[in-house]
């Protein structure tokens, strides 16, 4: 087993190598090429080590990917559909000929305009909502009290994948 191991990390060590030469050769412009050259033949060169680079993902890893990328769609899909708050007002006309106080010399027609205000939310609303949003948390706590050290993991990972996202938006 050990074997193994030494002969797997000597050919890492080879590889690696090998790529350090390659980027020495392309930095140092051996090849007698313009710089625009070389930097598209860097480029190349990062792209083509890069598919041999390994990452070690676990679930804290994928809930923070999962997080940050669901945190820019939705960014995206709240900007799309973003409505502007009207005021809506009742407009009508007053007479103040029609007014008996205070008394009025030279009548007129005066336009005016009452904002309308939504009413409050009942008791029984208000008890409901309450009960939805519970509910909502619940479902969290339990995930978090519950469950499995994998799906901690992700949610953690989601949760501050999210808000690094929110974090770092240019909007």
């Amino acid at each position: 087993m050990e074997q193994t191991k030494s002969a797997v990390g000597l050919n890492i060590r080879k590889l690696n190598t090998k790529f350090f030469i390659i980027i020495y050769i392309i930095q140092h412009n051996i090849f007698n090429t313009t710089i625009l050259d070389s930097m598209k033949t860097t480029l190349i060169t990062v792209c083509i080590i890069s598919l041999f680079a390994g990452a070690a993902a676990s679930s804290f890893t994928d809930g923070m990917a999962t997080g940050f990328i669901a945190g820019n769609i939705g960014r995206k899909f709240k900007t799309k559909t973003s409505k502007k708050s009207f005021i809506k007002y009742n407009n009508f006309t007053r007479d103040t000929s029609l007014q008996k106080f205070p008394p009025v010399s030279s009548p007129q027609c005066i336009l005016e305009k009452i904002k309308i205000v939504p009413p409050p939310l009942t008791i029984g609303q208000r008890i409901f909502t309450t009960f939805i949003i519970f509910l909502i948390l619940c479902s969290f706590m339990h995930l978090l009290f519950f469950g499995t050290e994998k799906e901690r993991d992700w949610f953690i990972g989601y949760l501050i994948g999210n808000m690094i996202e929110e974090m770092f938006n240019d909007d």
